[in-house]
């Protein structure tokens, strides 16, 4: 859903990643075929990727003439922090991703509300790991 905020609002560059399956990428890009013409799509780009590999396919989507070295500014990651066994590699591709003042937003749901801590651990590694300022901007329990 982000990603197709960012077309709707005419982002300079969309990006849209997900695990490299056929399937999954294909679902993507009938998506976007569906809901946006061509010319809203010009600047977006969908492809499979395997968080913790190279970066560099991503980051010469962004590169722009003149400025080889372009980042991210901004990262969205939804709905991914329900896999544990990945938060490493996820935070790893975000710091090889970002530009220095660039920011990665995170929206979550607790998939499974007993493993809570090990969601919320990923902001834990974020901070003492990688070296991210964390902020909560926005959090909300639901009543059971």
């Amino acid at each position: 859903m982000p990603s197709m905020i960012g077309i709707q609002k005419q982002a300079k560059h969309v990006v849209i990643t997900d695990y490299p399956d056929k399937d999954l990428v294909d679902a993507i890009v009938d998506t976007v075929n569906l809901n946006f013409t061509k010319a809203e799509q010009k600047n977006v780009h969908i492809l499979g990727y395997l968080w913790g590999s190279d970066v560099k396919p991503l980051l010469e989507l962004v590169k722009e003439e003149g400025n080889s070295n372009r980042k991210y500014n901004i990262i969205v990651l939804s709905d991914l922090i329900f896999n544990h066994f990945v938060h490493k590699e996820l935070l790893t591709s975000c710091s090889n991703l970002i530009e220095e003042h660039g920011e990665v937003w995170v929206s979550f749901t607790h998939h499974k509300p007993q493993l809570a801590d090990r969601d919320m651990n990923f902001f834990t590694l974020a901070k003492d790991d990688f070296g991210f300022d964390v902020i909560d901007v926005f959090s909300k329990k639901m009543d059971k």
